[in-house]
């Protein structure tokens, strides 16, 4: 993935990307390029985040990092009701990819809480601020 700017000169950039993808794939012979509106890294700082921290509590109460994520998404996001292709409605835990930036936020923090309780103390590394989606200074 690369970002382009609006203002800045942005042919080498795709040549580039052509001729790497090309490189990579010798056996495709057509391939498409697609443009979308760049967004706020937040989500993947705040993915990393979770991870780190999933593996740590993991560790300390003895579960398997799937198990524990499980735990997690239970006790604070829950359950969403979903409908079938046969309209049949059952109820499944959120998935945390579908969570907006704002919503992760709280999650995180409503782990990072959590675990004090427990008095399991969370590192908070450098991209702690752009996961929790404070401003830099």
């Amino acid at each position: 993935m690369r970002v382009i700017h609006k203002d800045q000169p942005k042919e080498e950039i795709l040549k580039a990307a052509v001729r790497d993808f090309y490189m990579q794939n010798p056996e495709v012979d057509k391939a498409m390029i697609e443009i979308k509106e760049y967004k706020n890294s937040r989500s993947i700082a705040q993915n990393n985040l979770l991870h780190m921290w999933i593996t740590i509590i993991a560790g300390e109460l003895g579960y398997t990092k799937d198990a524990m994520k499980t735990i997690l998404v239970e006790k604070f996001l829950g359950y969403e009701e979903v409908k079938t292709k046969s309209n049949k409605v059952i109820k499944t835990l959120r998935q945390t990819s579908k969570l907006k930036v704002d919503e992760f936020t709280q999650f995180l923090k409503d782990i990072d809480m959590f675990m004090a309780e427990w008095s399991i103390t969370l590192p908070h590394p450098d991209d702690y601020k752009l996961a929790m989606g404070y401003k830099n200074e």
